[in-house]
């Protein structure tokens, strides 16, 4: 879907375009290469991959396959009324999926190996998310204002 057509669905009204209660697969695409971004890329620490790689206890598919179960739950949070009214203030992939990515890295490398719990990646989502749209609420506030 692309980024345009995504913005229009995600943010029509909801009796003229319901959000799905799945996440969209092409949308789990995308994001699921901007969390695998976060995760394991960083221009600050170059060795980051390795040292996700060598403290995560199995392969690197399985690592993405159960990173990428934080997507479901980062749509449930990207889809509440308050996301669908406001407009996108920056780029979610790089602010909040990307950032996800990130967030969970650093958790397997100060938890040996362990990723987050669903309701440790819950609350990151929820900040996230807010975060993000609220970024676009003050921006609202302000050319009202």
């Amino acid at each position: 879907m692309p980024i345009l057509a995504l913005h229009r669905w995600l943010f029509a009204p909801p009796e003229a375009n319901p959000l799905p209660e799945a996440l969209p697969a092409d949308l789990a695409a995308r994001w699921g290469a901007f969390l695998h971004e976060g995760l394991m890329v960083s221009l600050r620490e170059p060795t980051r991959p390795a040292q996700i790689l060598a403290t995560w206890p199995s392969g690197c598919i399985e690592l993405i396959t159960q990173a990428c179960e934080a997507l479901d739950l980062l749509w449930q949070e990207a889809r509440t009324p308050m996301a669908e009214e406001l407009a996108f203030p920056g780029v979610f992939e790089y602010e909040v999926v990307s950032e996800l990515g990130r967030l969970m890295g650093d958790h397997l490398l100060e938890h040996d190996g362990q990723l987050p719990d669903d309701g440790e990646i819950r609350q990151m989502c929820r900040r996230l998310v807010r975060s993000f749209f609220g970024k676009a609420d003050a921006a609202e506030a302000e050319s009202v204002g």
